[in-house]
């Protein structure tokens, strides 16, 4: 049976998505675990201030300094995805996050190290920024790439699932360090979801390795068509629909992270709640979004990409009031 094969096509097409679901889940484990930590335990240990407020917006702000590298990781890995093939950059992301996010897990604290702790915190994170930049969008295209026609929406979507699974079991693993005393927790607790991140990261890899190139890319390279700069002439012609799918994307993003980590600080300061327990109200919502996300990818491919796309934006006017 050759690749062209429908029955060889669709069986790479599952084997594509279940790689990318299985590394964009580690990758966003990795990411969200962070954000979960800057929010319950970092301003203790990396930015003691007189003034508990100051110090969790320092540690959150370094939870944000992710957001900026993001787009860096995609810009850079795109075009080396481009240039050299979609498989062995996912695997070099996968395994950036993941030596960031043990790394961070090994760090001394600001009473062990000083100014030196936090500023090896934002570094990993930095790195963890620029990785998953270039994992989600990679691992997207891959699967897309490999998807039957009719089918590209679906199995796209499934994909996106993998934010949620890694950030459900970033919330577990949490959820599961927060029953220790609080001493046991500042002490060596909190490493635990992070050190935990190498066996994940060894499941991503070996499911990644096995993984064939996309055929796009297969195909480029053999008709020895690769271009030489691919982000420039991404710009030059198509400048305008990035900048506006980018716009678009915003309101989600800001949602997600505001639902997922600042929820977390609002819950504990404004509304009197423990930490588990807000850990706790994320766990069903988490799992709304595993189910509703490959459904909303049936109907754009059904209905179209744009008309899910306008449905869900304006959506997101109305429910965060609700």
């Amino acid at each position: 049976m050759t690749e062209t094969d429908p029955g060889s096509r669709r069986a790479q097409s599952r084997k594509a998505a279940a790689a990318g679901w299985i590394g964009t889940t580690v990758e966003y484990y990795d990411f969200s675990i962070y954000g979960l930590a800057s929010s319950v335990v970092f301003a203790k240990l990396f930015f003691p201030t007189s003034d508990p407020l100051v110090g969790t917006l320092l540690s959150l702000s370094t939870f944000a300094i992710g957001f900026v590298a993001r787009p860096v990781g995609a810009v850079v890995f795109g075009h080396y995805g481009d240039r050299l093939g979609r498989k062995g950059v996912l695997v070099v992301t996968l395994g950036l996050m993941g030596g960031a996010t043990v790394a961070v897990g090994l760090l001394p604290t600001y009473g062990q190290v000083g100014i030196v702790a936090p500023v090896l915190l934002v570094l990993a994170r930095l790195i963890q920024g620029f990785s998953v930049g270039g994992e989600y969008s990679g691992a997207i295209l891959m699967t897309v790439e490999h998807a039957e026609e009719g089918r590209r929406g679906f199995r796209g979507s499934l994909i996106n699932t993998g934010t949620s699974a890694g950030l459900l079991l970033a919330n577990l693993a949490f959820l599961g360090v927060l029953q220790l005393p609080d001493e046991q927790l500042e002490s060596w607790g909190w490493r635990l979801p992070f050190l935990a991140s190498a066996v994940l990261i060894v499941v991503g890899l070996v499911v990644r390795l096995k993984v064939t190139e996309s055929p796009e890319f297969t195909g480029v390279k053999a008709e020895n068509t690769v271009r030489r700069l691919p982000i420039v002439e991404v710009f030059r012609e198509s400048g305008k629909q990035v900048a506006l799918a980018s716009i678009g994307i915003l309101s989600a993003g800001v949602a997600f992270t505001m639902a997922s980590v600042y929820s977390l600080e609002y819950g504990r300061t404004a509304l009197g709640l423990d930490s588990d327990t807000m850990v706790s109200v994320l766990l069903p919502a988490t799992l709304v979004i595993i189910v509703c996300v490959p459904l909303a990818g049936a109907l754009s491919d059904r209905f179209g990409n744009r008309t899910l796309f306008l449905a869900g934006a304006v959506s997101m006017v109305f429910l965060p009031f609700a």
